[in-house]
């Protein structure tokens, strides 16, 4: 009998523990990592339209897929990049851990840029400790292109952006 009481009692306090953490838990789950679709790599497809250029965009939709991002690649496209989406806008903090190239970050907020990062570098070799770049407003997205192609394409805090999704 007295074991019983002891096996109830540890259940107990583990419902108690994981009731009362699961709100946080939750709300960190929600706003960090989106839900992977049906895509069998990870990734969602889909683009980003400016008023005279387009950015076709892999999306990463795991959290150790975003913490990746285009770190150890080689290089991107001229019109590629890497589109990190966030279910409500915030200060998302970046950097460039394994970076072998230069990259603009270009902030996004329903539908509009909100901030750019232009010309970020990547960092020098056996560089121990790295900057992190964040918007000075809230952003919603964020959109990873090769260094210069937001001065290429004249794109500027305020224009519109549309995000379409595969």
């Amino acid at each position: 009998m007295k074991a019983n009481w002891f096996a109830i009692t540890v259940i107990l306090v583990g419902v108690i523990v994981i009731w009362s953490a699961w709100p946080t838990l939750h709300r960190r789950l929600d706003t960090q990592s989106p839900q992977p679709t049906s895509v069998s790599d990870g990734y969602g497809r889909g683009a980003v339209e400016f008023s005279d250029s387009r950015v076709n965009v892999t999306i990463p939709l795991t959290l150790p897929l975003q913490e990746r991002g285009l770190g150890e690649r080689t290089s991107l496209g001229a019109d590629d990049g890497m589109l990190f989406i966030y279910t409500t806008p915030g200060y998302p903090i970046f950097w460039m851990k394994h970076m072998r190239f230069a990259l603009d970050f270009v902030w996004l907020d329903h539908g509009q840029v909100v901030d750019i990062t232009a010309d970020v570098p990547a960092p020098a070799d056996g560089q121990v400790t790295l900057p992190t770049y964040q918007p000075d407003v809230p952003a919603s997205a964020v959109l990873e292109v090769r260094a210069g192609y937001a001065a290429r394409h004249h794109i500027s805090v305020g224009d519109a952006a549309k995000i379409d999704r595969y």
